[in-house]
């Protein structure tokens, strides 16, 4: 892909074959600490302390439960994980 070229303009040259793969349906939108410490390549006391000093990407209340946007967490690990502008 060129610069400034759009993600998009590939999309008329994706295979017929790309569109039918099926979505994994392991993977889910919401993660819990234990994965998103896996995706930053922490251990989840470490990302627990990411968390707690506001450096890590914002969490969620979904029930009793806390949940980070898998997107969040790969976003903010692909910028360098910057802390938080809360």
């Amino acid at each position: 892909m060129n610069p400034g070229e759009s993600i998009m303009s590939k999309s008329a040259t994706t295979s017929p074959a790309a569109l039918e793969r099926p979505v994994n349906p392991r993977l889910s939108l919401l993660i819990d600490a234990r994965e998103a410490a896996t995706l930053a390549d922490v251990g989840v006391s470490t990302w627990h302390r990411l968390v707690a000093m506001k450096k890590a990407p914002a969490c969620l209340k979904v029930g009793g439960s806390t949940k980070w946007r898998r997107a969040d967490v790969v976003a903010w690990v692909e910028a360098g994980c910057p802390a938080r502008q809360d």
